[in-house]
């Protein structure tokens, strides 16, 4: 530890023959007249920061001495161990303060994720979604349309936490204030560019398939704004048809295009996965990634089972390859079977 002492004859009008790391403005200000200084820094105890500095000012009786030096080191050594607790506690409390936050925001957004899914004739549905933290920019929906169709929609914010999550949360209020007055998977995503342009600055960007499934006519329109994970498995074929990008990710460019893709027919055991590519890039200890062939096969493997089988055996086996304790990135699956 290292102790500061100054001894100021002059009663804090100090000349230039005097010790030059003292400062006399604040005794010319107030008035004060400082003879002597003795300070000592208070110096964490568990990871050496300075929290502070023990200061003693103007000695009754003569000049500091060593044994002042003694004394004061010891208060500081006490001192600082009592200052860095506080600090720690103080610490703890605004973590936890942030995490009850955090959890509430939680549950709030664990609303917005369909816990019942809608009955769609002659069809099994089934989602599956866990946060990279406490919230995520993750989003996934299934929409009753007005003119009798089923939309299914699949999202992706840029970066993780509390601001995409609020990103999610308006793409979700703005998709359900849309689907009252259009039924164009096309028109639904280009009028959602236009309502979210403002929120998407700084970089930000959302990629997103939205799936208009029709059970009477067992057909699927989409169009996908940069967005994979998603495919249609047949399962006479064994045949995988992927969903492919029809225009860039929302928020890219202003005004942009999503034409419809091809349209895609579902026959009886068919299944339509929808994903976020959390799920493929999950990466192991060893850096090898799920993958998208990993995910495919499962899906060969499990068509036929329940659709909430599937995707739950997907997740499990998503949550068994990452590397660490919780997944580098928000994970959601949305899933169809046609069933009759």
């Amino acid at each position: 530890m290292c102790l500061c002492e100054l001894q100021l004859a002059s009663g804090g009008q100090i000349s230039g023959s005097q010790d030059a790391r003292w400062n006399a403005a604040v005794d010319i200000a107030t008035g004060y007249t400082t003879r002597s200084i003795l300070a000592a820094p208070l110096t964490s105890p568990h990871d050496g920061s300075l929290l502070g500095v023990l200061q003693l000012l103007n000695k009754n009786e003569g000049v500091f001495d060593a044994l002042d030096e003694e004394l004061l080191e010891a208060f500081s050594q006490h001192a600082a161990v009592a200052v860095d607790r506080a600090r720690m506690v103080t610490s703890l409390q605004q973590q936890q303060q942030v995490q009850t936050s955090l959890n509430v925001a939680r549950e709030i957004q664990r609303g917005f994720m369909p816990s019942e899914l809608p009955d769609v004739n002659g069809y099994d549905l089934a989602t599956w979604w866990y946060p990279n933290e406490a919230v995520g920019g993750d989003y996934c929906d299934v929409v009753p349309l007005q003119d009798g169709r089923t939309a299914l929609c699949v999202a992706d914010v840029s970066g993780h936490g509390l601001g995409p999550s609020l990103i999610m949360a308006s793409v979700r209020a703005a998709l359900r204030a849309l689907v009252f007055d259009h039924y164009s998977a096309q028109v639904l995503l280009e009028r959602l560019g236009r309502l979210l342009a403002d929120d998407l600055q700084h970089g930000r960007f959302i990629t997103m398939v939205l799936a208009v499934l029709d059970s009477t006519e067992n057909h699927i329109e989409f169009a996908n704004a940069g967005h994979a994970p998603a495919f249609h498995y047949s399962a006479s074929t064994r045949q995988v048809t992927h969903l492919e990008s029809t225009g860039l990710p929302l928020g890219v460019i202003e005004d942009a295009q999503y034409p419809l893709g091809p349209d895609i027919s579902i026959a009886v055991g068919d299944v339509v996965v929808l994903c976020t590519d959390g799920i493929v890039e999950a990466m192991d200890e060893q850096d090898r990634q799920f993958g998208q062939q990993r995910l495919i096969g499962m899906v060969e493997q499990l068509h036929q089972r329940p659709v909430q089988d599937l995707v739950a055996a997907v997740g499990a086996e998503v949550e068994s390859h990452y590397d660490g304790e919780h997944p580098p990135d928000d994970l959601t699956i949305l899933a169809a079977r046609r069933t009759a």
